[in-house]
């Protein structure tokens, strides 16, 4: 692990696979991801049904994010989602 000039380690996380959704669902697998609004997009994250008005991402805005095996992130508009490995 990379270290800081105190020698103390540096925490990071690798990039990973991307893919580019639109208007659809994405599984999540758990871990964190990157979401980049390609145009201004929203995202509803959950495990059965969406509620409230979903995080409004204006175009080339990102976001990372936290994410659950069994939860979703649901999509209207175009985006790309980067999982860290």
């Amino acid at each position: 692990m990379k270290k800081d000039e105190n020698g103390s380690s540096i925490p990071v996380l690798s990039l990973g696979i991307a893919a580019d959704v639109a208007d659809t669902t994405y599984n999540c697998s758990g871990g964190v991801v990157r979401i980049t609004a390609i145009v201004q997009s929203r995202v509803w994250y959950h495990n059965s049904t969406k509620s409230g008005s979903g995080l409004l991402l204006p175009e080339g805005a990102s976001v990372d994010a936290s994410t659950r095996d069994g939860y979703v992130l649901e999509v209207t508009g175009s985006i790309n989602i980067m999982e860290y490995q």
